[in-house]
This record gives C-alpha cells, structure tokens and sequence, in this order.
C-alpha cells in the first residue's frame, strides 16, 4: 500500500515490509510490523485504517477473535468500505454484522457554531470506543486546546474573538489522525532574520615611505663633522699656546 504523503519515508518503508511478511506467510513477523507502523504516530486516517484492517485478518487466522473484531470495529469506523472480501470468513461475517449495526455511518467530527460570539461545539459522531484518545483544537493568534478524549460526544470550547475560526483534529493513542474539521490554522510565518551589518572597510594602509639614504649613511655628514673637529682643535690649541685673543666659533668650510 502506498502511503499518503504526509507519511514519512520511515512509515512507508515499514508499512512495504509488513505488506511483503505478510505476502510470505511470516504473519508473526507482519504483526509485529503492522502495530509499529501504527506506533509510529506518523499515519493520516486511511494508514490508519490499513493497518487495523490487517491486523484484523492476521487476529483472525490466528484465532484471536476478541482482537480481530477491535481492529475490524476501527478499520470499518475510518473505511465503511474497507475491502474484506479476500479475509477469513469469520472476519467477514464479523465486517458484515459490524455494518449493519453501524448502518455503513463512519466516524466524523462536526463543529457546531450558532452564532460569532457563542462557544463552539465539537460534535463527535459514530466513534467506536478507546479508538479516539485527543482532541486537538487550535485558532488563530496561537490559540491552542488539547482536550483527552473520554468518549463524551459533545465537547464545548469558547475561543476568543481574535482566534476564530477553529479547526478541530482527532488523535489516537499514539498521536495518528483519525479525522479533522474546520480550518487549522496556517503556521506563523518565518521571518529571516535581518542580514548583519558589513564590516567597516579597513582603513588604507600607510602608503610607505621611499626609502631614503639615513643622515649618518651619508659620507658628507662625516667629512663635515671632521672638518669641524679639526677647527675645534686647533682652536683649542691656539687658546692653550697662551696668545691672548679670542676665537669665533668655528665656521664650516
């Protein structure tokens, strides 16, 4: 059986090896493959309906007749025309007598609204016991409910104005969906976050400097500076020979 695309590939592939065990007489093996596709939780209501249906058939080769009657009693809830003309003729039997006294009439869930501001009433009709488990309500403005399910057929909520119009989903035990009704409310949107800001640009590089021949690299400097040792020596020579007259500061050639 192909799965509805809201299955995931995970229950897909599960759901093909429980067919396929059961194709080839492993039914222990198609048993224990078909109520882990069920645990899975992932299912929509025909999955959901598939798989009770064959559990159903195995309960019933095996004699489980107790078992097999739960199962048919919830596959023919979700599919009052499940296909059972190929199942053992007890389950059979069991199908067309669970038909009659359901009068074909499969589960639903009905939202009643009598006026805008009035509460709402969630009508749940034709739902064989123990199959349902949770009621989940939600509205806009992220209104949400989760209501356990007891088997009352009328449950009242009183949304606010912002959070109308409601929508309604059933939940087995294990979080399938089993029916819907009204309108769910769409996801909030994703707004991407805002881009960062770019980094400043850095700040250009110093263009370098030419290079350029250091003051004391020059041999001028040096001849310069001897010349001025020199006078300055002899100045201070001519001072010390004692002749009295003054010299001017040196004066470079």
């Amino acid at each position: 059986m192909a799965l509805g695309v809201a299955a995931p590939a995970a229950a897909q592939d599960r759901f093909e090896d429980a067919e396929r065990a059961r194709a080839e007489a492993r039914l222990e093996d198609a048993d224990r493959l078909y109520t882990e596709v069920l645990e899975s939780g992932q299912l929509g209501l025909s999955e959901v309906a598939h798989a009770h249906l064959r559990l159903a058939e195995l309960a019933f080769l095996g004699e489980e007749l107790e078992v097999g009657a739960r199962h048919l009693r919830y596959a023919l809830a979700l599919r009052p025309d499940a296909p059972v003309g190929d199942a053992p003729q007890a389950m059979q039997d069991a199908a067309a007598a669970i038909l009659v006294e359901r009068s074909q009439r499969r589960l639903r869930v009905v939202l009643e609204i009598s006026d805008p501001s009035s509460p709402i009433t969630i009508a749940v009709r034709d739902a064989p016991a123990d199959l349902i488990r949770t009621v989940l309500v939600a509205g806009p403005e992220d209104w949400r409910r989760t209501i356990a399910y007891d088997g009352e057929a009328r449950l009242d909520v009183e949304p606010p104005q912002a959070s109308r119009p409601i929508g309604v989903r059933l939940l087995d035990r294990y979080g399938n969906a089993l029916g819907f009704a009204g309108e769910w409310p769409a996801p909030p949107a994703v707004v991407a976050p805002p881009a960062p800001a770019p980094d400043p640009a850095p700040d250009p590089a110093p263009e370098p400097e030419e290079d350029g021949e250091e003051v004391f690299e020059n041999p001028w400097f040096w001849v310069a500076i001897g010349v001025v040792a020199v006078i300055a020596v002899v100045a201070v020579a001519f001072t010390a020979s004692g002749e009295s007259y003054s010299l001017g500061p040196p004066v470079a050639p």
